[in-house]
């Protein structure tokens, strides 16, 4: 397919310009000849090349048509791909009430697609993920296209087999059963292992841990107003469970409910010993351990940033120095940790770490690649752009660094929920880099 569009839009080229191999041509023959014996003439040799305007048009109208043709075929192939292939994403959800930790496959949107026969592909890579349980989103079916989704509830069956399989209807679900009145659908369903949730909720004990999974329906006659927002009152007062879980297909029918919704997750603040006030530092945007001092600095998008350095003593605590006139000045009557030390660092840095006698900082901005400036640690005082003597430059997004047994483990931030779809490179785990390859 490559050569021929390689061969589609060579033709076009020469379409749109038809007499261009001609002229050339008659250019060099034209001046050959004169040097020779000046008996062409330049006017006779193009009234016996040109080409009709009419096959000028008709080729450069079939070329076009061909070209459609080709983007089609291409439009429709990857159609088909995607009606063939997926992909898999994965999510960390914490919650401190979770005992154990459990692990939930979710499925939403097949529309009566098969991924190798009889879904033997899907099902086969549920199963290697070894899912506690299995939730559904909807639109397993397509509306319009009869009541024959037998291929689904095949489906349905195998799943059922390898976890508990628990889900809402979609709206194409909602419109055979409602409007085709096809009413056996939800028992169809059921009979294959789903438990469907109609404004219901279902408990399932995994690990000791309780789940409440809430199911809201929608109906395509009025989605305003279906009951959905009754349902959840009514179990809004409920706290008997471990990890409450929402499953609607199309949630932005009350949006207002979703946002105020009171979720009782129970977190208790983290225990510690004792808060510490940093003079001059107006946010901890990274931090980082290093030869029994701790660094920490702040993040802004011009160059008015800057690191400080602050001793931990032997019982774990940092060097405070007793100055009451710092402690009006900053407005606390908690200990102010002084800093021994402060260095002036460009602007966009996110993260730092130390490697060998190497100083690292991370700096990234927006969808712009990132970089990882290596500084020697001699030139710690002034971390600028400038005094850089090595950079590297990594995909968008790059946020803290670390460093450990050689290793130096980056975080990206394209990973996170609200910058997964921006970013051209999305990266959702830590990268492991060898220390030695990138500080040389």
């Amino acid at each position: 397919m490559e050569r021929w569009a390689a061969a589609l839009c060579c033709a076009l080229l020469y379409a749109t310009f038809p007499g261009r191999k001609d002229v050339a041509f008659i250019k060099a023959k034209h001046g050959k000849g004169a040097a020779q014996s000046g008996r062409h003439t330049h006017s006779g040799s193009c009234a016996q090349r040109a080409t009709p305007l009419w096959k000028q048009v008709l080729l450069t109208l079939l070329i076009f048509i061909a070209l459609l043709a080709l983007l089609g075929g291409a439009l429709w192939q990857n159609i088909c791909y995607n009606r063939t292939h997926y992909t898999a994403e994965f999510y960390q959800i914490h919650s401190r009430k979770l005992t154990q930790s459990c692990r939930v496959v979710f499925l939403t949107d097949l529309h009566l697609r098969e991924y190798g026969a009889d879904n033997c592909e899907l099902v086969q890579d549920v199963r290697s993920l070894a899912p506690d349980l299995i939730l559904l989103g909807g639109d397993f079916v397509t509306y319009g296209k009869g009541t024959d989704y037998d291929n689904m509830l095949s489906l349905f069956r195998q799943l059922s087999e390898i976890a508990p399989v628990c889900g809402v209807l979609g709206n194409h679900e909602d419109e055979l059963y409602f409007l085709d009145n096809d009413r056996e659908l939800v028992e169809k369903f059921t009979a294959a292992g789903v438990t469907v949730l109609r404004n219901q909720e279902a408990r399932y004990t995994i690990h000791d841990n309780v789940i409440s999974i809430l199911g809201v329906e929608g109906s395509p006659a009025d989605f305003s107003n279906y009951g959905a927002s009754t349902f959840m009152d009514s179990v809004e007062p409920q706290t008997d469970y471990d990890l409450r879980i929402c499953l609607a297909h199309v949630p932005t029918y009350f949006p207002e409910h979703l946002e105020n919704y009171s979720f009782d997750d129970g977190y208790h603040p983290i225990e510690f010993d004792m808060s510490y006030n940093l003079y001059k530092i107006k946010r901890a945007s990274f931090m980082t351990y290093h030869d029994g001092a701790l660094f920490v600095g702040f993040f802004t998008q011009d160059n008015a940033s800057v690191i400080e350095k602050y001793l931990i003593n032997a019982d774990g605590t940092l060097y405070e120095k007793e100055d009451m006139n710092l402690k009006r000045t900053v407005g606390v009557t908690e200990p102010v940790a002084y800093a021994v030390s402060m260095q002036v660092i460009s602007g966009k840095v996110q993260g730092m770490a130390f490697y060998n006698n190497k100083i690292l900082l991370t700096r990234s901005w927006g969808i712009l690649p990132s970089e990882v400036q290596i500084f020697n640690y001699s030139r710690y005082g002034i971390l600028s752009t400038s005094e850089a003597y090595k950079t590297i430059k990594f995909p968008e997004r790059l946020e803290q660094i670390y460093q450990d047994g050689g290793s130096i483990y980056a975080l990206f931030e394209s990973g996170a929920y609200a910058y997964r779809m921006s970013s051209i490179n999305r990266i959702d785990r830590v990268v492991k880099l060898k220390g030695s390859k990138l500080v040389k």
